[in-house]
């Protein structure tokens, strides 16, 4: 070019092509640390009091009042005055719902409630999780005119139910930066738990079981770390569509697996025992499966669709509860029917020895009867604590009083539970002798029509010297009346929180008692094992029911009392009085 243009030769043509080649790979070095830089992102933020950490984009503010939305401002001239405008808008979001919920349902909900068409799905990572991500068009309507914005929207489930929500918001149209920054955002997304980076085999031998994974299969493990069990998310068409809880239990002297899954479905689906259909067979090696499923089984959408339980012995048990939408309900029975035929059992050091820890449990309830013993922590003078804490379906309080009888502990000790919940609220009232075993407890619950709602009442009770309750249930003005008989480890209602602090002070070993469950034809198993104190040196005690092995870990003070209680989606701290009564005005006239 240059002899065309010049007549001329460069006197040095290597060093020409040299120089070119630098000023292009500068050039394009440039260009390069432009695009890095619109790119980059910040270091890790917490959205919340949640467990999610993120990686927002470098520059970009995080909104003051929404924790989890971080935004992009700029400043134009509009019309002569300078004015300062959200160019773009990054919504990270996490919650933790009941139960798994397929994808596809997710979305579904989500666009009736917003009135939005989500379009273009495509499998896609958020974090460690495998998730969907959608456009999401919006109509926006400015003055006498409309404006399409299209927005894109990424959700993952996790099998136990942890939903995280990312949603990227520009200010004009999507472009391939956008979605490479939403890529490397997403990519940045930890969540402060191990539970969600255990290694399969680790899981596995924390519950004592072995089974082959299937390739699009995904490990999570429990709430509760020291429960043994874990969950499975299965996909369909690339998507995640259900999750499977696998949870080791056991089988009391005494009960079934029949029992037990009767037990599940009253307490699941509020089905009477003489309509839960249980299938049981047996496995060519001996072991024993048992299977019950939802009467409206792939038709309606319940947390549960059906539950298997695999028996080799009464120590070794698990529960594998399913659960899927309708339409995947049927694949999602039928990977538990595969687990259920091939799974094994392998020794795991979170069960204790049966037969062990029955004898425990009625040397427990025996401690419970001797005179004194609850004296010893409930003293003679009133006690009165508030608990609350914040479940999927919004904030829970607690109100729990007691106190001897006329101040003298030999007549015994009376007391009652006031629970507040989003649409509804149920009361206990209870007494009981000296003795801790002839008791009163009479429980009802008012839950608004809109809600699911209705009365219910239970009234129980055992006489002096009995082996037997008698149990009352009112459930929509259908009165019904049980006589139960109760072993030597029976606990009464208003007791079992003694037990559990025997046990979390170390004082007795792990035990299994018998409970009353209200919804239950009879009495239920609960497991006690003491665990370590926590980091403020608070005893803590590990609860397990069989029909509902995921566990709650319960935490005691100095004084005996509870300070607070863990479960898989809630956490129940203990609050003061003015605390509770702020978050909860209506608790004043329980004064």
């Amino acid at each position: 070019m240059v002899d065309v243009y010049t007549g001329a030769k460069p006197g040095r043509p290597a060093l020409l092509l040299v120089m070119s080649a630098a000023i292009l790979a500068g050039t394009l070095g440039l260009a390069w640390w432009h695009v890095s830089a619109a790119r980059a992102l910040a270091p890790d933020v917490r959205v919340g009091d949640t467990p999610l950490l993120v990686r927002p984009p470098r520059g970009w503010l995080h909104h003051p009042k929404e924790p989890g939305t971080f935004i992009l401002p700029v400043r134009r001239s509009i019309r002569g005055r300078e004015q300062q405008l959200i160019e773009r808008r990054l919504k990270v979001e996490m919650r933790r719902m009941p139960a798994f919920a397929s994808l596809e349902d997710i979305i579904a909900n989500l666009d009736q409630a917003e009135h939005v068409r989500s379009v273009a799905p495509r499998p896609c990572r958020v974090g460690p999780l495998e998730g969907v991500q959608v456009h999401r068009p919006i109509v926006l309507r400015l003055g006498m005119r409309t404006h399409e914005q299209e927005r894109v929207m990424r959700l993952a489930c996790s099998p136990r139910g942890e939903l995280i929500e990312v949603e990227y918001i520009p200010l004009t149209g999507l472009t391939y930066g956008d979605l490479d920054l939403l890529d490397d955002v997403c990519a940045s997304i930890r969540i402060d738990d191990p539970a969600f980076y255990v290694e399969p085999a680790a899981a596995l031998a924390h519950a004592g079981l072995e089974f082959e994974l299937e390739p699009d299969w995904q490990i999570v493990g429990p709430d509760i770390a020291e429960a043994p069990g874990l969950y499975v998310g299965g996909q369909e068409d690339g998507l995640a569509a259900w999750a499977l809880s696998l949870f080791r239990t056991w089988l009391a002297t005494g009960r079934t697996p029949r029992d037990l899954l009767s037990d599940f479905a009253a307490y699941e689906w509020s089905i009477a025992a003489e309509d839960v259909r249980v299938d049981e067979r047996e496995r060519p090696d001996g072991i024993k499966v048992a299977t019950v499923r939802h009467p409206a089984f792939g038709t309606q959408a319940h947390t549960v669709a059906s539950a298997w339980l695999v028996t080799k012995s009464a120590s070794e048990v698990v529960l594998i509860n399913v659960q899927a939408g309708p339409r995947h309900a049927a694949a999602a029975d039928e990977a538990a029917a595969r687990l259920a035929e091939t799974l094994r059992f392998a020794a795991t050091p979170v069960m204790p020895a049966l037969d062990e820890a029955e004898a425990a449990g009625r040397d427990l309830a025996s401690e419970l009867a001797k005179k004194g013993t609850l004296p010893a922590w409930w003293g003679r003078e009133e006690r009165r604590a508030y608990y609350v804490g914040q479940t999927p379906g919004g904030w829970d309080a607690y109100l729990v009083q007691h106190a001897a009888v006329d101040r003298d502990p030999a007549a015994g000790y009376e007391g009652f539970l006031l629970n507040l919940f989003a649409h509804g609220q149920q009361r206990s009232e209870w007494k009981v002798d000296g003795s801790a075993t002839s008791y009163s407890y009479v429980l009802t619950q008012a839950v608004e029509a809109g809600s699911g709602g209705g009365r219910f009442s239970l009234d129980e009770r055992r006489a002096p010297g009995t082996t037997t309750v008698t149990r009352r249930v009112d459930l929509g003005g259908q009165p019904t009346t049980r006589t139960i008989a109760v072993g030597p480890a029976f606990v009464c209602p208003p007791a079992e929180v003694l037990a559990e602090l025997l046990v979390a002070r170390a004082e007795k070993p792990a035990c299994v008692i018998q409970v009353s469950a209200h919804w239950a034809t009879g009495t239920v198993r609960r497991l006690l094992q003491p665990l370590p104190p926590d980091d403020d040196g608070l005893r803590r005690v590990l609860a397990q029911v069989d029909y509902r092995p995921t566990g709650a870990v319960v935490a005691f003070d100095e004084d005996g009392e509870v300070r607070y209680e863990v479960y898989p989606t809630t956490r129940l701290e203990r609050v003061t009085q003015q605390d509770a009564e702020r978050r909860f005005p209506e608790l004043r006239r329980w004064r």
